[in-house]
């Protein structure tokens, strides 16, 4: 597909989204009356699908609705659920192609969340996959994304910006696991694909803080000191960021560079990354991590 192909098909993806619901629905009536004294009296039906396991389902949340597959029941009665999208065109190496009938969709493997049990049953389930199908699927999210091609770094590109806005939908359910992993597109999107350009890339365009400007003479490597947080890069190399104390329990955005990556009430610590191997400092540098508290 042409880079034009692609910024056309970006402009269709953002239409598609005007109308609060990532997929519009039209059913078309045949314009002829029916007799007037037909009795329509149906008999309670009785629900064929025996398990939310395997359904595909349009979750409704405040701003969008959500389409996804779930996967597998997780603890305390909710359920693993992967976005899925029928923009195909805009398929990654993190995506498994499905098929759904007669319609393709991918399925963005780095792009799950948990949703309730409540909240499936107020969805609209559109489909529901065998479990040889699902089973099938999930043999190939393990394998999905563990090599990588030195894919497009450029995060205006329209592949990129279609990313990121799928994960803006679902920031709001993700931000509810406060022990995983967020997901930062400078990180998945530039340095995991490329760790030697990524983070000159980024840093290049947006330069450091002037708020952190006291810090260029700290001494440890693993540990960096802003005014509302701190990032400690422990002996796994995970990039943990460390709210300060009185940030703790309260509500607030947490954003690399424009993107919000977290919204929701701040843990203790937040994962940012698995195995980060550049110094602490420089990963600031890079992901220019701030925090914004929000109206409770």
């Amino acid at each position: 597909m042409t880079s034009k192909d692609k910024e056309l098909l970006f402009e269709l993806y953002l239409s598609s989204l005007e109308g609060s619901s990532d997929y519009e629905f039209q059913l078309f009536l045949p314009t002829e009356e029916l007799p007037a004294d037909t009795n329509f009296s149906f008999e309670p039906s009785k629900c064929c699908q025996t398990s939310i396991i395997g359904s595909v389902v349009v979750i409704e949340t405040n701003e969008h609705d959500i389409c996804c597959l779930i996967t597998e029941e997780s603890e305390n009665n909710t359920f693993k659920a992967y976005k899925i999208s029928e923009f195909t065109g805009f398929a990654s190496e993190y995506d498994v192609r499905i098929k759904l009938g007669s319609s393709d969709y991918i399925l963005e493997t780095d792009n799950h969340f948990h949703v309730q049990e409540d909240e499936v049953s107020a969805g609209i389930i559109l489909n529901t996959v065998s479990p040889a199908h699902l089973a099938n699927i999930k043999e190939a999210i393990q394998i999905t994304g563990k090599t990588l091609n030195r894919h497009n770094t450029d995060l205006s590109s329209p592949d990129n910006k279609f990313r990121i806005i799928e994960h803006k939908l679902t920031l709001p359910l993700r931000s509810r696991q406060p022990l995983a992993v967020l997901w930062i597109p400078q990180v998945d999107l530039q340095y995991r694909r490329d760790p030697d350009s990524g983070p000159y890339m980024a840093a290049a365009d947006c330069g450091l803080d002037q708020a952190f400007s006291f810090l260029h003479a700290q001494q440890d490597e693993n540990v960096f000191y802003a005014r509302e947080f701190s990032l400690h890069k422990n002996e796994c190399h995970d990039l943990l960021l460390i709210p300060d104390a009185e940030f703790i329990s309260r509500k607030a955005e947490v954003r690399c560079g424009a993107v919000i990556v977290f919204r929701g009430v701040l843990p203790e610590s937040i994962t940012l990354a698995r195995f980060m191997p550049l110094p602490v400092f420089k990963a600031q540098q890079f992901l220019q991590i701030s925090i914004k508290l929000l109206q409770d």
